[in-house]
């Protein structure tokens, strides 16, 4: 018999599940398909996660820079010299003018509205004390006025912590080479008004709140921001002399997070002052447009939404 006869005949003899099998059954095929979409699948979870993370770490890096330049720029005002009107009665009377005028000081040096900036820089010193006449100020005052020049409109209030946030890095903390700690993907104009933001890895403007009296609202509350003067006083008020809960204030810098949304009370467009002494009300909060309802600077604008939860602040940074 020829070889390759013989082959033939001993496979033939050969129980059938020993034979030698040339194809996939059909649900072989399925269950291959179905086991190769799942790993995929979960690779590309596992890819998403992995971007989410880094866009965290990311804007977590913008944040922590910031906080570097701007609580030291803010603190700094607690030794700032300011001159004091004469017939003074006391030294609760010193303590309290010098008080007022530091914190309009800083309103001016370290706006986080555009309400707090002059309009135009050749008129920008006129209904401001003599104290608060300084370079910083009138900077402010040409940028906001430059931008009025390009756009034929004020700034937009619609990132308008955002963009005073940016002016003070670049224009007031007195170091030309600042924004050379920034990656041009750090910095943006989201709203096209010309006037610039820092933005997080998302796209979305950093924002800005100089006194966040709210922190202790927000979810997660502050960890460094308790709503006790006696746990933690204002360092800027060492004779206690503010009728208010005296309680420190940290500069808050705020990314909205994956989801975009703060849900935080910021300064209104309508601007407001911080001169007062005698009542918290009328330095830290403001009236929501949609409610009249007043809302603590810095705290949520919504209590019962859960958009904040996500959000990227200094203050948590500063505690891991």
């Amino acid at each position: 018999m020829p070889r390759l006869a013989t082959y033939r005949a001993v496979d033939a003899a050969a129980p059938a599940g020993a034979r030698c099998r040339s194809a996939f059954t059909l649900i072989e095929l399925m269950v291959v398909t179905v086991l190769i979409i799942s790993l995929a699948g979960l690779a590309l979870a596992g890819m998403g996660v992995a971007r989410q993370r880094a866009k965290i770490d990311k804007t977590k890096s913008t944040i922590r820079k910031l906080h570097e330049i701007i609580v030291p720029h803010y603190e700094s005002y607690i030794r700032r010299r300011v001159p004091l009107p004469t017939g003074l009665a006391s030294n609760t009377a010193i303590a309290r003018e010098r008080l007022q005028r530091i914190r309009t000081l800083t309103l001016y040096e370290m706006p986080d509205s555009w309400a707090d900036v002059a309009t135009d820089p050749a008129t920008a010193l006129g209904g401001l004390p003599s104290y608060a006449h300084g370079a910083a100020t009138l900077s402010y005052a040409g940028k906001k006025f430059a931008v009025s020049q390009q756009t034929g409109a004020s700034p937009s209030n619609a990132n308008g912590t955002a963009e005073c946030l940016f002016m003070i890095v670049s224009r007031g903390v007195g170091d030309t080479e600042v924004l050379q700690q920034f990656r041009e993907d750090e910095i943006g104009d989201t709203d096209g008004d010309k006037a610039e933001e820092f933005v997080d890895a998302w796209g979305s403007a950093i924002e800005f709140v100089r006194w966040p009296a709210g922190a202790h609202l927000l979810t997660p509350p502050s960890p460094i921001q308790p709503a006790d003067g006696s746990l933690r006083h204002d360092p800027f008020d060492p004779q206690r002399v503010d009728a208010g809960p005296g309680y420190a204030l940290v500069p808050l810098i705020v990314s909205p997070g994956p989801d975009r949304l703060a849900n935080l009370a910021v300064t209104p467009d309508a601007g407001w002052t911080a001169v007062r002494i005698s009542s918290p009300q009328g330095l830290l909060t403001i009236t929501a447009t949609n409610s009249q309802m007043p809302l603590l600077i810095g705290g949520p604008f919504d209590p019962s939404s859960s958009a904040a939860r996500d959000n990227i602040t200094n203050h948590d940074l500063t505690t891991k």
